[in-house]
Formats: C-alpha cells, sequence, structure tokens
C-alpha cells in the first residue's frame, strides 16, 4: 500500500467509505500533503505542481524555496531542470517530422546519416527512440563520463567505433546514443539545428517562453531554481551536466510552461490523435534493465496506473510530467533536489483526480 493512504486523513477517510475529495480546496490540501511529507523525507528545498484537466489548470501550488540561501520562495514562474523529461519533447517532434512524411519509424538510421557504421544499419528510428536499439552508450558506464575524451564529438567518434550491445532488440535498455543520433537526424532533414527546431514548431506556437536548453541565455536568472544534491550542496548545472544530449536531458521549464504544453498537446495542437496514438504505442521488448519500466514508445513511458492509461517520463529524480490520456488528465512535478523519489508524489497527485 502506498503512503498516500497511509498518512493522509483525507484519504483515510476515502477507504472507510466517505465521499472523495472533490472540490479543488480539499484537493489541494491532500496534495499539499503528499508533497510536503515528501519534502520532509529527501529534504526538497522547493517543489511546483501542476494539474491539468480537461483543458485547464485545475491545481498551480508551490511549495519551499528556489535557493536556500536567499530563501527565494517557488512561484509559479520558477524555472527547473527537466533532466531526462526533456525525451518526451524529442519524441513530440521527431513524430511531428512523421505527421510531415519527412522521416518514418521504420526508416534505418542509415537513410538519414549514411555516414553510421554499418554494423548499425539496421537500426531503425523506432529502436533508437525507444531505447531498444542495442547500440553502444556514448557514456561511459564505469565513470559515467563521456567516451573518448572530453567533448560530444570525441565520444561521437569513439561510440561508432563500438560494436552493438545487442542486435535482437528483444532489451529495454536505457541509452542515450539513440537520442543523440535523433538529434542529428533531426538537424539534417529540417536543416535546423534541434534547439531552433523545438523553439519553433514546440515552444513558441504553445506560448512556452520560460523555456530553453542548456547554455542558452535564461529568461530570467532571478526565477532560475537553484539544484541541491547531498544535504544543502548547490551545484553548478553547466559543470553537472557538461555531458548532456540535449534531446535527452537538456531542457529547463517551469510548471507554467508544461501546461501550456500539456494543453496544446492534447488538444490536438502539436500532433493529430493518430500520431499521439503511435508515439504512445510501446514497441516490444522481452526484458528491460529498470523493474519500473512497463513499456516505452518515442520518447515515452508507456504504462497504466489503476487501469487507466499512463504516459510519463521523470528527470534526474526531480522532475516528473504524467499524462492520462484518456482522461485527459496530466500531473507534473518539479523539484530542486537532484536524486530523489519523484515517481510517487506524482502517482499519489494523479489517483486524487482518476
Amino acid at each position: 500500500m502506498s503512503r498516500f493512504f497511509l498518512v493522509l486523513p483525507v484519504a483515510l477517510a476515502l477507504l472507510s467509505g466517505c465521499s472523495s475529495p472533490d472540490t479543488p480546496e480539499e484537493r489541494a490540501d491532500i496534495i499539499a500533503s503528499i508533497v510536503n511529507q515528501a519534502r520532509s523525507e529527501h529534504d526538497v528545498p522547493g517543489a511546483s505542481v501542476a494539474v491539468v484537466q480537461n483543458g485547464e489548470v485545475a491545481q498551480q501550488l508551490n511549495y519551499g524555496v528556489a535557493d536556500r540561501t536567499t530563501e527565494r520562495p517557488v512561484t509559479d514562474s520558477t524555472i527547473f531542470q527537466l533532466a531526462s523529461t526533456t525525451k518526451i519533447f524529442a519524441g513530440t517532434a521527431v513524430m511531428m517530422l512523421v505527421e510531415e512524411g519527412a522521416l518514418a519509424l521504420n526508416d534505418s538510421v542509415h537513410t538519414h546519416l549514411p555516414s553510421l557504421p554499418d554494423a548499425w544499419r539496421g537500426v531503425t528510428v523506432r529502436q533508437a527512440m525507444s531505447h531498444t536499439s542495442g547500440l553502444p552508450s556514448l557514456i561511459d558506464p564505469k565513470t559515467g563520463d563521456r567516451l573518448g575524451g572530453s567533448t560530444m564529438e570525441e565520444a561521437w567518434t569513439a561510440v561508432q567505433q563500438k560494436p552493438l550491445r545487442d542486435t535482437s532488440t528483444t532489451i529495454w535498455r536505457y541509452n542515450q546514443t539513440g537520442f543523440e543520433i535523433m538529434r542529428r537526424i533531426i538537424e539534417q532533414v529540417t536543416g535546423q539545428s534541434w534547439e531552433a527546431f523545438a523553439r519553433e514548431k514546440i515552444f513558441a506556437p504553445t506560448g512556452m517562453q520560460s523555456t530553453f536548453f542548456l547554455g542558452e541565455p535564461v529568461p530570467d536568472s532571478s526565477r532560475l531554481a537553484t539544484p541541491y544534491r547531498n544535504g544543502d550542496e548547490a551545484f553548478d548545472f553547466a559543470e553537472a551536466y557538461e555531458d548532456f544530449i540535449p534531446t535527452g536531458t537538456g531542457l529547463f521549464s517551469t510548471t507554467e510552461d508544461l501546461a501550456r504544453f500539456a494543453t496544446a498537446l492534447s488538444a490536438g495542437g502539436l500532433l493529430a490523435a493518430e500520431t499521439r496514438a503511435q508515439m504512445w504505442t510501446s514497441v516490444p521488448f522481452e526484458k528491460t534493465t529498470i523493474d519500473a519500466i512497463e513499456g516505452y514508445g518515442i520518447g515515452w513511458t508507456v504504462g497504466a496506473q489503476d487501469g487507466h492509461r499512463r504516459v510519463w517520463h521523470s528527470g534526474g529524480g526531480k522532475a516528473a510530467f504524467m499524462h492520462y490520456p484518456d482522461d485527459d488528465l496530466t500531473v507534473i512535478l518539479l523539484t530542486n533536489r537532484a536524486g530523489f523519489d519523484v515517481f510517487t508524489p506524482t502517482t499519489e497527485i494523479a489517483a486524487l483526480y482518476l
């Protein structure tokens, strides 16, 4: 049984047969209990929550501080690092190009990047975007650093000298190399940088004015949340994420902007319903290296919660975006504490609306 049902008075009342909490005020109180307990257990300085339901922002709630030194509070516009939650934007971008006919999920990556090793010729766009390609890793698993040296180009050269890990595509293995390949394919197909394409096709149309990539100018540095790890140890994003892959880990955003993205995605403003269905269909695999993974589509984790279809991604143990397509519900939780269990509180918040 989850912590949610053990500690919250209103939830206990639910189990005893009382009516469910269905007013915004009641739900806000429970969300505060969920988030503040997670903050207490994991020493999370600050958190921001957005719940989007039926095309409207049902809750926009903030807790704690964006910076412990200045005690600057978290607000709707506080900017957090998304880490691997970035992958849902890469998935959306790839499906935009599929919808336009610029590429196909069954295309070999060689079709668009013919200079890739011949051994990689059998890898498809679908496999590269779903961690089922068997590609070698750009990141050295022993050190956590890039292969081959200090630059991405050196790592890119080094990884192409390595054989495929697996050619059966029956193993789901988290791998950033496929997302670097897709960055290069997006740039080859569109003639734009990945960052420029995302701004033009996703951020600008949805009004995501506070969303940007690592290395780009910060819209307003006074709104940037300070990230923490190991107690009160603040760390520098540029140093901590120098090995980042822009399609896989590079974004910063706010719950306000992510709510705009959720609304546009659900309304068909970015992708048609049929295209979204393709994006959220899991590729087949028999084994996974992460037990929590039930399925994986095109840049999105695929599964269910209490019988409700769920597509989602988390990042860095500090950010989560969970979408329930059949319920027109999205729950977003962003924090400035790296490496804690962000999945559980996000799931518990969603349970209030399912």
